[in-house]
């Protein structure tokens, strides 16, 4: 997978959220100014819902925020989140199965979608939903 600009944006908020703290708030700043002040906090937001999925459904210990070149679980969240930037839910699905358990991929994907379409530059997608009774 080639790295791409709007690759590393997200990597570098995703990271960031990943590390808590201050390192998440000035992400959040940041977010708030660019791409505009309220889809910025949406992905801010979602950014924090995604580390939260991660950390409860991932099918083991992830890699993430550790060195200066994307580990493989960076790469395959990035993956994840340009599929949902495509608006390919199918394949987003197929490749969060990997990352999270199954009961986790909704979650994931839910949590990701705004902050994969702020950063790859398209409008949020609708999803069909499974009818509950």
């Amino acid at each position: 997978m080639q790295i791409t600009q709007d690759d590393l944006a997200a990597l570098h908020h995703l990271r960031a959220h990943w590390a808590g703290g201050p390192d998440a708030a000035r992400s959040s700043e940041t977010l708030a100014h660019y791409p505009g002040r309220a889809e910025g906090r949406v992905a801010a937001w979602a950014y924090g819902r995604t580390v939260k999925a991660l950390s409860r459904h991932a099918r083991r210990r992830l890699h993430i925020g550790e060195g200066l070149v994307p580990s493989a679980d960076e790469r395959a969240v990035l993956r994840i989140a340009r599929l949902l930037g495509q608006r390919d839910w199918t394949g987003a699905e197929s490749a969060a199965a990997w990352v999270v358990r199954r009961d986790g991929v909704a979650p994931l994907l839910d949590a990701l979608a705004p902050a994969a379409c702020a950063a790859y530059g398209n409008a949020l997608p609708r999803r069909k939903r499974a009818a509950t009774a």
